[in-house]
């Protein structure tokens, strides 16, 4: 069920033009972003967030 909430956004921001390729925009970590793994505490690039489910990224996406 995650994996197709997080097409369907990357599918939205491609349409919106913040995300470029499956390595641009790399995000940085950033605090108040949710921190429940290590890996979620890295810079992330759109093949990263995918892969991790990064909560902080997705979230970022809906707000644009």
């Amino acid at each position: 069920m995650l994996h197709a909430f997080k097409i369907a956004i990357s599918l939205m921001g491609y349409d919106d033009g913040f995300l470029i390729d499956e390595t641009h925009p790399k995000l940085p970590f950033k605090e108040g972003y949710a921190d429940y793994l290590e890996v979620w505490k890295q810079s992330q690039t759109p093949k990263d967030w995918m892969k991790n489910s990064v909560f902080g990224i997705l979230r970022l996406l809906l707000k644009n």
